[in-house]
């Protein structure tokens, strides 16, 4: 079998972050370019983007919008 097949192998492991790592911080470059598009400091759009990004931040939203909604029912 050939060795790129293994889902434990190391050259799996790097082309499989690689590729997952552009859609990971895909909204760092949309922000960049909104950015530019806009005429907005780069730096504040990375600010909100990398928030955006940040895993827990997305888990305590997740929670947050979990206990409102079983709040409101």
């Amino acid at each position: 079998m050939w060795p790129l097949s293994a889902t434990t192998s190391p050259m799996y492991v790097i082309l499989n972050a690689a590729g997952d790592s552009v859609f990971q911080f895909l909204p760092i470059l949309i922000a960049l370019t909104s950015a530019r598009r806009f005429k907005v400091n780069e730096f504040t759009a990375f600010a909100i983007a990398g928030a955006l990004v940040y895993p827990d931040l997305a888990t305590l939203v997740t929670l947050l919008f979990k206990r409102l909604i079983k709040g409101m029912f």
